[in-house]
């Protein structure tokens, strides 16, 4: 998100509700009568839950279809979508958070239209409400909120991937550990954005193998399978500390010692 240069807006689909999956009272923190409430431990029921996530991912990519057929027959057009993520929620289920680009008066429009499509038609292809830009939410307010920049949306996004005590979000590993569903892709960036910042997958797997070579727990690898941009990219993840001119010695130390080097 720091390479995104313009504004932009949010958007939460959420899960559908007790009626569609209903609490399991077995695993409340309360017994009895009370106001169900996932941070205070309650858990939606394992069955009804198991089978709206097996079919979560292909009712998403369903909802997004038809909406951005319907944002491009009034507009001639789709919704810029820049980033989406997958996150789970304190009572089990996952919910989505949509970034959408607005660079001009008629983008925000575009937007909101688009905000306005995704309420409409979330029930109908299996989620529940949506909140967001131009949409009022449970106590009617109107949400107005434009981002300025990329970095602390995308900050916000990232809360738990990372271990942050600071935080009140579970981490990507808790989240992962207690889930019964985690989805293929938790997060999708757009190309364009990826082909400003040059961090890819496979850069990322790249970083960490380097980052771990730098604390001896395995060989450095191999820099000529990569472009001298994955390689620049690597450099500045890691905050130039370490450095590529330490390959050369790396590499000698691991054949001093007879170990063969690690596939990258």
């Amino acid at each position: 998100m720091d390479v995104y240069d313009g504004p932009h807006v949010s958007f939460v689909v959420t899960a559908p509700g007790a009626d569609r999956l209903p609490w399991d009272e077995t695993v409340c923190a309360w017994r009895g009568l009370h106001r169900h409430d996932g941070k205070a431990g309650c858990r939606c029921s394992a069955v009804e839950l198991a089978e709206w996530h097996d079919d979560a991912e292909q009712n998403w990519t369903r909802l997004l279809q038809v909406v951005q057929q319907r944002v491009a027959r009034e507009f001639g057009r789709r919704a810029p979508v820049i980033v989406r993520v997958w996150e789970p929620q304190e009572r089990g289920a996952w919910h989505l958070h949509v970034v959408v680009s607005v660079k001009d008066p008629a983008g925000e429009l575009l937007a909101l239209r688009f905000g306005t499509h995704l309420r409409a038609e979330a029930p109908r292809l299996g989620f529940g409400d949506v909140l967001g830009y131009g949409l009022a939410d449970r106590a009617g307010r109107i949400n107005r909120k434009v981002y300025a920049r990329g970095r602390s949306t995308g900050r916000y996004l990232a809360g738990y991937f990372v271990d942050d005590p600071t935080s009140s979000k579970p981490s990507l590993l808790e989240s992962v550990r207690r889930a019964v569903w985690v989805p293929k892709r938790v997060a999708w960036v757009s190309p364009k954005l990826t082909a400003r910042s040059g961090i890819t997958m496979r850069v990322m797997r790249l970083s960490r193998r380097w980052w771990a070579a730098r604390l001896g727990l395995c060989s450095y690898p191999d820099t000529d399978r990569y472009t001298p941009r994955e390689l620049n990219t690597v450099w500045q993840l890691l905050g130039r500390v370490g450095g590529m001119r330490r390959q050369r010695h790396g590499r000698a130390q691991d054949a001093a010692h007879g170990a063969p080097p690690l596939a990258a």
